[in-house]
């Protein structure tokens, strides 16, 4: 028989158990997120225009771990970029534009920000735009010194006019002779006896040239320029002095001279503060028309300015000099011939010699033969296709013959892509005459070829001098052989600026730059002091430490310290190297 199951009621277990309900757990606390306390908006934000930059600063926001976000916008209404983040209360921004920008200012505290305080500020140009305005307004004062030089041209021109007698074809001239010739006005070239004013190789009318005085020299100006006034607006009043003072002498088109000296002060009030003004600025500028000139620009400032608690006070000096070169390039070499027949070849040698006088230079005399003779100078270098002349002058004893320049241009195949050639008159004889050629060169062209030719020129005698070969439509300025153009100049800065903040901070700064640049090769030193640290920084090639007693000396260069005694013989030498 099959046993049942028995279940735990039928042997008196008892009822099974409920489920119990989990307790709730009790206590006096709950929890409550915290909330960081909001950020105060930046407050007293000025901003403060110094020389190299706008400073901007404001009140310190009373928190802790504070971090101020700087940004900047073209507007007040954005869009924003974060240029700079601090945890000072000042910020100098400065990128020499002289742009008007406006500026946000965010205190954030543990990577909560505040409300944003917009201002808006123009920072100055750099030290070195500072020194170009300097220039720049000496040279609108250098023309305004022009402008009166051209009155006293106008007035020397009138004065020669008057002067000048009547061409009389009888009468010998004299190189720079002035004479009245139907209705115009003429100056000899070269000496000239019976060759009329309408002859353009004796004679050139004056009024070719800018100004008239060329005939009679030099003309000289002084002006000055003095003035007060007084300006009211509607938020202020200003009392403004200035005072310019200019001298200039000029021979028109050869040279020129000019010294400006501008005085200005200027002192304002406004419901604000108050602030003066101080400049000064000397230039003097000398020049021989394009070719060289040399300038000195020196300039003083001073600002001091009260605005409630806070007061500025700044000063600066800036001091350059330059030097240009800027002379038109000969091509060829050995122009003048002062190194004999360096560079030239051609038949002509042998019937040569070279010669030099006080009077002409140096130049090279050559005898004609029966059939011709002739000089060369083949150029090689990249010629760019344009128009080139070649010129120069020469020196006729008898109408004998043809003489000629002539210009070649050649392929890199000793092809012949163009060439042009001008007689010189055989109607002047015993003096000097410009002969010149102008050929449009054509690209592709490898070689440039001068040439003197003389043809035909059996018992005659020539001589030649001042050759040149340039990239130009017409012949300009003699030049000897190629110049390279050159500038050299020295800035020299001084600034100090202080500022005392209505929370009785105050602020320093000094610093000193000297700049020397020779065609770009730069060197100088900077010195700067903020009133915490200071640094002096060189940029040299060689620092040299001189005794002037003995002879000896230290010098540091590339990475080097060497020693060297008095008689000249290194004994000492620091630093690191390779080998």
């Amino acid at each position: 028989m099959q046993a049942r199951k028995i279940t735990l009621i039928e042997i008196g277990a008892g009822a099974l158990p409920s489920v119990t309900p989990v307790p709730v757990r009790r206590s006096s606390w709950f929890p409550i997120v915290y909330v960081s306390p909001d950020v105060p908006p930046v407050e007293g934000v000025v901003p403060n225009p110094v020389a190299d930059g706008v400073l901007i600063e404001w009140d310190a926001v009373n928190q802790e771990g504070v971090i101020y976000i700087i940004e900047r916008g073209p507007t007040a209404e954005g869009p924003w970029m974060e240029i700079a983040r601090v945890v000072e209360t000042r910020y100098l921004y400065s990128d020499g534009s002289g742009q008007e920008w406006w500026f946000k200012i965010t205190a954030s505290v543990r990577g909560k920000p505040g409300q944003g305080s917009i201002v808006v500020a123009t920072p100055p140009p750099t030290v070195q735009e500072i020194f170009d305005l300097f220039a720049e307004q000496a040279r609108l004062a250098a023309e305004m010194a022009a402008g009166f030089s051209d009155q006293a041209a106008q007035i020397a021109s009138l004065e020669a006019a008057l002067a000048a007698a009547d061409f009389d074809a009888s009468v010998a001239y004299s190189p720079g002779a002035v004479v009245k010739w139907q209705g115009g006005l003429y100056y000899a070239l070269v000496e000239t006896l019976g060759n009329l004013p309408s002859n353009t190789t004796y004679w050139r009318k004056i009024g070719e040239y800018d100004s008239l005085a060329e005939a009679v020299g030099a003309q000289a100006v002084i002006i000055a320029n003095q003035q007060t006034r007084l300006e009211q607006t509607e938020t202020g009043l200003a009392a403004v002095a200035q005072q310019a003072n200019a001298v200039a002498a000029a021979l028109p088109g050869k040279a020129d001279a000019s010294a400006v000296n501008a005085l200005s002060g200027r002192v304002t009030q406004t419901e604000q503060g108050v602030a003066a003004n101080t400049q000064a600025i000397n230039s003097a500028n000398a020049a021989i028309g394009n070719k060289a000139d040399a300038s000195t620009v020196q300039a003083l400032q001073g600002t001091v300015s009260q605005q409630g608690n806070k007061l500025d006070a700044q000063a600066l000096a800036l001091t350059g000099v330059t030097a240009r070169t800027n002379s038109n390039p000969n091509a060829l070499q050995n122009p003048t011939f002062r190194e004999g027949f360096r560079a030239w070849s051609g038949g002509i040698l042998g019937n040569a010699a070279t010669y030099y006088d006080p009077g002409y230079g140096h130049f090279f005399n050559a005898n004609g033969v029966a059939g011709g003779v002739s000089l060369d100078q083949a150029v090689t270098g990249a010629w760019p296709a344009g128009q080139y002349t070649l010129s120069g002058e020469i020196y006729r004893n008898s109408a004998a013959g043809t003489v000629r320049l002539e210009l070649v241009a050649v392929n890199a195949s000793g092809g012949l892509l163009a060439s042009l050639t001008t007689l010189s008159s055989p109607a002047i004889v015993g003096q000097w005459q410009q002969v010149v050629v102008t050929l449009v060169v054509p690209a592709g062209t490898a070689v440039l070829n001068s040439r003197i030719i003389m043809e035909n020129s059996a018992g005659g005698n020539y001589s030649f001098r001042r050759m040149k070969l340039e990239r130009s439509p017409v012949a300009t300025v003699w030049s000897d052989e190629a110049t390279v153009n050159g500038t050299a100049s020295a800035t020299q800065a001084l600034e100090a600026r202080t500022t005392i903040n209505e929370n009785g901070l105050a602020s320093y700064f000094a610093s000193w730059t000297m700049s020397l640049d020779a065609n770009g090769r730069v060197a100088g030193i900077r010195s700067v002091n903020n009133g915490a640290t200071s640094t002096i920084d060189f940029l040299f090639d060689k620092v040299r430490f001189v005794s002037p007693g003995s002879g000896r000396r230290m010098e540091y260069s590339d990475g080097h310290f060497l020693g060297y005694d008095e008689n000249n013989v290194r004994r000492l030498r620091l630093g690191t190297w390779n080998s």
